[in-house]
C-alpha cells in the first residue's frame, strides 16, 4: 500500500512513533516485570517494476521479488528472456524448486511502477532484527 515508495513507508512510521503508542507500552511492560525483546519480519526495499512474466500454470509460485518453477528447463528459458534475473541454486532446496529472482531492486511488475516488497535477496531484506529493551 506504499503507493509513493519508501517515502510513504517513512512517513506513516513517523507518524506512529509521534504517537508514543511504542513508548507508553513498553513503558507499561516494564512497570508490570515483563522482560521485553523485539523482533520483525525481515526487512522492505523499494523496488521497480521490471514488467510482470506472464506464464499461466507453468510457475508454481509467482512473487513480486520471486519465481518458484518446478521445471528447471522452463526456469532456464525464462531466465534467458528476461535478462534482469537471476537464477538461483541451493542444494538445500528440493530437487523440484527452481528458484528465479529479481536482480537488484526490480520486481515482477508492471514496468517503471515502485513499490515496496520484500522476499528478495536484497541485504535489508535477509536481516531480522532481534531486541532486547532494557532502561
Amino acid at each position: 500500500g506504499a503507493t509513493q515508495g519508501l517515502k510513504t513507508v517513512q512517513s506513516e512510521l513517523k507518524t506512529w512513533l509521534n504517537s508514543h503508542y511504542l513508548d507508553m507500552f513498553l513503558e507499561d511492560l516494564r512497570n508490570a516485570g515483563f522482560e521485553i525483546y523485539l523482533t520483525a519480519d525481515h526487512g522492505n526495499v523499494e523496488c521497480i517494476g521490471t514488467g510482470r512474466i506472464s506464464q499461466g500454470v507453468t510457475v508454481n509460485s509467482k512473487g513480486e521479488r520471486v519465481r518458484i518453477y518446478s521445471s528447471q528447463n522452463i526456469r532456464k528459458h525464462t531466465a534467458l528472456e528476461h535478462a534482469y534475473t537471476l537464477s538461483w541454486n541451493d542444494t538445500n532446496l528440493p530437487k523440484d524448486y527452481h528458484v528465479l529472482l529479481a536482480q537488484k531492486n526490480g520486481a515482477f511488475v508492471p514496468k517503471n511502477d515502485k513499490i515496496v516488497t520484500h522476499g528478495g535477496i536484497h541485504i535489508e531484506e535477509m536481516i531480522v532484527p532481534f531486541v532486547k529493551v532494557s532502561k
